[in-house]
């Protein structure tokens, strides 16, 4: 049985939460397993649909004014966020062109937000701003 865009992004929520909850991160790759999405078009600069589903949990947070959760989800190769989080950053004056033009800055800029994440999640039990409710239902 096909589950609904609102399960898998409640899923998501959970896994963030409990994997923010214990100071960690996960990969897109790890994450997508999890949530049983398609791993094609992680690595592409397609849009993938764990990708929009992140997008989509970024907006919820900003207009709930919740840590950027997405935060949390890490290239392998890296450790970092992908360059899909740096328009975002610069929106809410988090950083600058010249922050996220140095890896080391971008980085720590990173990190202070991963520890927001950690911090809520970790004091958060009962909050569940993150969560969607089903239209209708």
């Amino acid at each position: 049985m096909k589950k609904s865009y609102e399960e898998v992004l409640n899923r998501a929520v959970l896994i963030l939460m409990a994997i923010a909850a214990q100071g960690a991160t996960i990969t897109y790759k790890d994450l997508a397993l999890l949530l049983g999405l398609p791993i094609t078009g992680l690595n592409c600069g397609q849009r993938s649909e764990l990708q929009r589903l992140l997008d989509l949990l970024i907006v919820i947070g900003i207009k709930r004014k919740l840590p950027l959760l997405p935060l949390i989800v890490v290239r392998r190769d890296t450790g970092q966020p992908g360059q899909g989080i740096e328009p975002v950053l610069r929106a809410l004056g988090i950083a600058t062109e010249a922050d996220l033009a140095d890896p080391v800055e971008r980085a720590k800029l990173v990190k202070v937000e991963q520890q927001r994440a950690y911090y809520y999640c970790q004091h958060a039990a009962n909050d569940n701003r993150y969560v969607i409710q089903a239209v209708g239902g």
